[in-house]
């Protein structure tokens, strides 16, 4: 078949994608530092009287609002490179 190669590509493309936006940092509207949604950054702030050291509320929120994103460019990129290593294996079986 022809697009078999191309679809190993976009498999590996989509993967890629997958990766890059998980370890890219995400931002908010404060000064806070984010980070990833991977790698998240701890700060310490004070959240109902108490210092706490964790992910601030807008950095988790960004966070969250990217993670869909990632989860379905990811999902699709291992199903896309499965599908093309089943159509590989089955073309060298009949062969």
């Amino acid at each position: 078949m022809v697009w078999k190669k191309p679809f190993g590509i976009v498999a590996a493309t989509a993967i890629l994608l997958f990766v890059l936006l998980a370890v890219t940092p995400v931002k908010s509207n404060f000064a806070d530092p984010c980070g990833s949604l991977l790698f998240p950054t701890d700060v310490t702030f004070q959240l109902d009287g108490e210092l706490v050291h964790q992910n601030t509320p807008p950095c988790r929120d960004a966070r969250m609002d990217r993670l869909p994103v990632v989860a379905i460019v990811g999902v699709l990129g291992l199903a896309m490179g499965v599908a093309a290593l089943a159509v590989r294996s089955e073309d060298r079986d009949a062969d």
